[in-house]
């Protein structure tokens, strides 16, 4: 097709971007899309109409300078790959309608598209409330056959699908991808989050084809071949209802051979139809998702609390291909098939369970979306961390509070202890970046837009905004919605940013206790990292609080960055179990609170911060274990700010001293085993432990002895207090069974007979069965005290696992081949006797080019009688091994290379443990040097190496303390 030059041209030159955004230069802007579109899948292009209702923009800033001459009406929209046939204005003119071709100028640099009208009917036009652009055009649709096609606009995806017989037909599926900027590729707009407009679409397309789109099918009916009318209905089309004003990033349909399943749903006095749509042959994969959306969906709407529900029906596609996973497009939310469909057979099995917490977050993240981010949106994509991270913590609320999936029913317990942690892990680093910062870069993909840590951040911080508002005692969020509700109610269809939101929040008459939401969220969203806050007791005998920002590996007061005060929310965990909540928002802060009212500093675990305790609170948090006071997340607390915190340059005696009085009040006949807490509490005994007993100091001996007796008395109560032999392992939660596992660790190793006995019945299953009779958590302990006690014979067997365990494999209740093999190969550096210590050294040396084998030397790091076997052997093998590595060009000589480099490091950091170790280690340098100059991997090595001891040497800075404590 052409177009005459008089009426469409083409810039190809580069040109600068516009100055201002097409929202502000135009004169007038879209109001609704009138949208047609044929889409027939043998077919590589689309055609369209599109009867844009132009109205006068009220933000309209006129040119600087008008142009001398001929007057003339400008509409520019954005425009890609798209080629424009025909275009018109039409405008009412007294009793008649006027029509009059534009010209057509399309500017590929920038996306646009230009529908300029000249002449003496100008100011008709200018001066008529309203009048419509009429654009016929063409568009491309691009085919998508794997996940590295990125999926922009109309896009194809072909599939093969089997009826009963088995017999195989072919089937295709037509969709859309229209955010961040893809919509332009779809029909002529303004594909800007600033602006909305509403839409009605119809489409024509295979009679047999099925339909769906944003909104309901409003009317449909099938046509007659074009071209031979007496051969039937071979074409069809499809009218959807017209939707509200949306932007146009969340339009989308989807067109193809499809199947549904169908639940219907009763939301605020009304029934709506959640299906699920798919492939054909895949219907029965979607019962899960349905599940899952059809239980969470009344719970969010009650949450939102609009009435009537502004949806008249939710859908699902299911696509073999989707950039980004999901899209929640209103009323139409496509997912990557994978993230979505479910083999029924899956859904109670352990293996798959990650798997399936992952698609029930990925469908109800999606469905909060339809209100906070599609009902209501964001005017910038700098805001979509506030977009992203609202939708994945009311996801989580919904999950835990729906209580159907028993995964779900902590959620933010696994929360706290992973995901949290991790995000402050990098929010604690010297040049992290705010959540939010005012800067502007140009959004071709969602991955521009998109900053996962601030992402991340952001559920917590709103988590603990949501919190705010609370006047329970436990972690609930009713007073917050209801806040939430009016303001999507007062701002419908609207785009905003959240700012808006927050001081919304201020000055609603619902904030009864008056929260400066505005203040709060800008401290946190604009100011990097997070406090860690210092609890000690003031000379009234009150709670005195102060605030810093907290740093790994220094101090704040160390660097060049300012220490801006948080504003921080306080919950006081009391003695009779109330939460006390106030602001600290200056540096330090004095609470009329009584030390001996207070259990703990940061109830629920609700604020993404740390506290760090004198050890007069450790007495208190002590006590309220034993009275099983505390919740599993507030134990949590603890000990992920205590994991934070030893090691570092904030480290005081009291963090270690106030470790030993809880570990051992777990012990206590009284207390309840809160499984997750513990295991990271254990976890970081044995560090400390470790750190006393492979680093020498003056009283070093004194200490390890007293943590030993320590270990020993703890370990022991904690195993006698769990029944081990009649248990069916298979229905114990993985938390609990690593828990166990580190439980029968610990007292084995330190003698306790009933502990060592379960371990060799676990043993002897493992290597003779039955079926499914040890749990692959316990293959750590089971393994490593074996080979602590083993003579040849468990040596072999040992050494044996390490190389097949194929037939042991099915004694496990669930785990792989690898995990039995990693476990004995780690296993191996436990051995005692100087024979069978030579033979792992041996093992390890015979298979020096074999991926990971350095883990056979990683039980020597606790193996204090192999140290000298050990640094012998690898003085006597080094050189030869790095000759053979750096001759050697093939795969085997790379991997040679990795695994001397990490074989190094654990050598060093073993023989680190005191001056006689360094300066064997001096002297082996040297040699080495003198060798092969300036050979840089062995000082890498070095570096590291010291790097974990200079954290040993951290936690023995407390022996004399440990030593006054424990004895």
């Amino acid at each position: 097709m052409t177009q005459s030059e008089s009426t469409q041209s083409e810039s190809t030159q580069a040109v600068k971007p516009q100055e201002l955004p097409l929202t502000l230069s135009n004169e007038f802007l879209p109001e609704h899309y009138d949208l047609n579109l044929d889409i027939f899948p043998k077919k590589p292009n689309f055609t369209g109409t599109n009867g844009i209702r132009m109205i006068k923009n009220k933000r309209y800033v006129p040119p600087a300078a008008i142009e001398e001459g001929e007057q003339k009406l400008e509409v520019v929209l954005h425009s890609l790959e798209l080629f424009v046939t025909d275009a018109f204005f039409i405008v009412k003119d007294g009793d008649s309608f006027l029509k009059e071709k534009v010209a057509v100028k399309h500017n590929k640099a920038i996306h646009t598209v230009t529908f300029t009208l000249t002449g003496d009917k100008v100011e008709l036009y200018r001066n008529a409330p309203f009048f419509q652009c009429s654009v016929f055009y063409m568009g491309v649709i691009t085919n998508c056959r794997s996940t590295e096609d990125k999926t922009r606009g109309v896009f194809r995806s072909n599939y093969a699908w089997s009826d009963e017989e088995g017999k195989q037909f072919p089937g295709q599926i037509i969709a859309t991808h229209c955010q961040p900027t893809f919509a332009r590729q779809i029909f002529p707009c303004i594909d800007d989050v600033t602006h909305k407009a509403s839409i009605q679409l119809s489409i024509q397309t295979d009679a047999e084809l099925t339909c769906i789109s944003n909104t309901a099918v409003e009317a449909g009916e099938l046509l007659p071949d074009e071209k031979n009318e007496d051969d039937g209905a071979t074409r069809k089309m499809v009218l959807f209802e017209k939707s509200p004003p949306t932007l146009v990033s969340l339009f989308a349909f989807v067109v193809g051979d499809l199947e549904f399943t169908e639940k219907v749903v009763k939301v605020t006095g009304q029934e709506l139809p959640l299906r699920v749509y798919v492939q054909k042959g895949d219907v029965k994969l979607t019962e899960y998702a349905l599940d899952v959306a059809s239980k969470s969906f009344p719970l969010m709407a009650t949450k939102f609390g609009l009435s009537p529900c502004p949806f008249k029906k939710l859908d699902f596609a299911a696509l073999p291909y989707l950039t980004d996973g999901g899209m929640e497009n209103s009323g139409l939310i496509t997912i990557a098939a994978p993230h979505l469909l479910v083999e029924p057979d899956t859904t109670t099995d352990p293996e798959y369970a990650s798997h399936l917490t992952k698609v029930r977050q990925v469908i109800v993240h999606e469905m909060v979306h339809q209100w906070m981010g599609n009902f209501v949106s964001f005017d910038d994509w700098s805001h979509m961390w506030f977009n992203e991270a609202f939708a994945t913590w009311l996801a989580l609320v919904v999950l835990e509070e729906i209580n159907e999936y028993p995964d779900d029913n902590n959620i933010w317990l696994s929360q706290a202890n992973l995901e949290m942690y991790q995000m402050m892990r990098k929010d604690a680093t010297k040049f992290v970046v705010p959540i939010y910062r005012e800067e502007r870069k140009k959004v071709q993909s969602i991955q521009d837009a998109f900053n996962e840590h601030a992402y991340q951040k952001g559920v917590f911080v709103l988590r603990m905004l949501a919190n705010l508002f609370n006047s329970s005692n436990d972690d609930s969020n009713g007073e917050f919605f209801a806040i939430v509700s009016q303001f999507l109610a007062d701002h419908k269809c609207l785009s905003i940013k959240p700012s808006d939101f927050f001081k919304y929040i201020t000055d609603s008459e619902l904030n009864k206790k008056k929260i400066d939401a505005a203040a709060i969220m800008y401290s946190w969203v604009r100011t990097p990292g997070f406090p860690i806050v210092s609890a000690t007791v003031n000379s009234q005998g009150k709670v005195h609080l102060e605030q810093h920002r907290f740093l790994f590996r220094t101090r704040i007061e160390d660097t060049d960055l300012e220490d801006v005060p948080y504003h921080i929310p306080v919950s006081i965990r009391l003695k009779d179990g109330t939460i006390a909540r106030q602001m600290l928002t200056d540096r330090s802060i004095d609470l009329d609170l009584k030390l001996e009212d207070v259990v703990f500093l940061n109830a629920n675990y609700t604020n993404p911060m740390i506290y760090q305790y004198s050890l007069e609170y450790f007495d208190n948090i002590s006590a309220a274990i034993k009275d099983n006071k505390l919740s599993a997340i507030e134990l949590t607390s603890l000990y992920t700010d205590l994991s934070s915190i030893l090691m570092e340059k904030y480290q005081r005696d009291d963090d270690i001293i106030g470790l030993l009085k809880t570990v051992e009040a777990f012990g206590e006949e009284s207390t309840e085993l809160q499984f997750l807490p513990l295991n990271t509490a254990l976890n970081l005994l044995d560090t400390v432990q470790n750190a006393l007993e492979t680093y020498t100091v003056k009283n070093s001996k004194e200490a390890r002895q007293a943590i030993k007796t320590f270990v020993s008395r703890v370990s022991a109560k904690l195993f006698d207090k769990l029944e081990w032999e009649s248990v069916d392992y298979s229905t114990l939660p993985s938390t609990e069974l690593y828990t166990r596992n580190t439980i029968l660790s610990m007292a084995a190793k330190s003698g306790h007979e009933p502990a060592v006995k379960t371990v060799k019945q676990f043993y002897k299953k493992l290597t003779h069965g039955p079926k499914k009779s040890i749990p692959k958590q316990f293959l750590a302990a089971v393994l490593t005290v074996t080979a602590q006690r083993c003579e040849q014979k468990e040596y072999k067997e040992i050494a044996s696992l390490a190389k097949n365990a194929e037939i042991n494999v099915q004694n496990l209740v669930s785990g792989s081949q690898i995990d039995i093999q990693s476990g004995a190969m780690s296993a191996l550096g436990h051995v005692k006797s100087v024979q069978l210590i030579k033979k792992t050294l041996n093992h390890v040396a015979s298979n020096i080019t074999s991926k990971l084998i350095e883990i056979c030397l990683l039980g020597f790091k606790s193996n204090v009688d192999a140290r000298g076997e050990l640094f012998e052997w690898f003085s006597v093998n080094y050189e030869n091994w790095l000759v053979k590595a750096g001759t050697d060009t093939t795969e085997a000589g790379k991997q040679m290379r990795i695994t001397l480099h990490n074989l190094t490091k654990i050598v060093f950091e073993i023989m680190m443990f005191d001056d006689s170790g360094l300066k064997q280690i001096d002297s082996f340098t040297k040699r080495i040097e003198a060798r092969f100059p300036k050979f840089e991997p062995l000082k890498q090595a070095f570096k590291q190496a010291e790097s974990i001891v200079e954290d040993k040497k951290v936690l023995n800075q407390a022996n004399e303390r440990v030593i006054a404590y424990l004895n």
